[in-house]
């Protein structure tokens, strides 16, 4: 059976984001707690929670992949500490010019969570602080899409 799934953005969403730079350490890393009763609610309506983030800093040069996972290992870990159970991470390393399928806002990084997840993108729903997060979420077809 098909479950619905919670798409969440990283930065700007789940943690502030920092103005011109990557974040590159987890010392840098600052939660933004509002989101957490919104998450917990989905969760407990028997949703998924799916982090999905461009990184381009990646394929920048400017951040390592290890460095990412660092930082996204340790988010999963804070948001466990709050009782949010995160399913799993799907991160785009692409840089816009390479105008790959999985960069939002394109929805490639959704698309592919629901395969591997079983997801009813049909009942699913994205939360993210821009634009291309909610063109992401109407292009996989998702029920809702909310930027905050």
């Amino acid at each position: 059976m098909k479950v619905p799934a919670l798409f969440i953005d990283r930065d700007g969403t789940i943690i502030k984001q920092i103005d011109g730079e990557y974040i590159s350490s987890i010392n840098q890393i600052e939660l933004i707690e509002t989101i957490f009763p919104a998450i917990l609610m989905l969760q407990n309506e028997g949703y998924l929670i799916i982090m999905v983030t461009n990184q381009a800093g990646i394929n920048k040069g400017i951040l390592s992949k290890e460095q990412v996972d660092e930082i996204n290992q340790h988010i999963i870990q804070s948001l466990k500490r709050q009782g949010i159970e995160v399913s799993a991470v799907y991160v785009c390393p692409h840089r816009t010019d390479e105008k790959c399928k999985c960069r939002k806002p394109e929805p490639g990084l959704l698309l592919k969570a629901a395969e591997e997840h079983n997801i009813d993108l049909g009942n699913s729903v994205i939360i993210g602080d821009s634009d291309k997060d909610t063109e992401a979420g109407l292009k996989a077809g998702l029920k809702k899409v909310i930027k905050i």
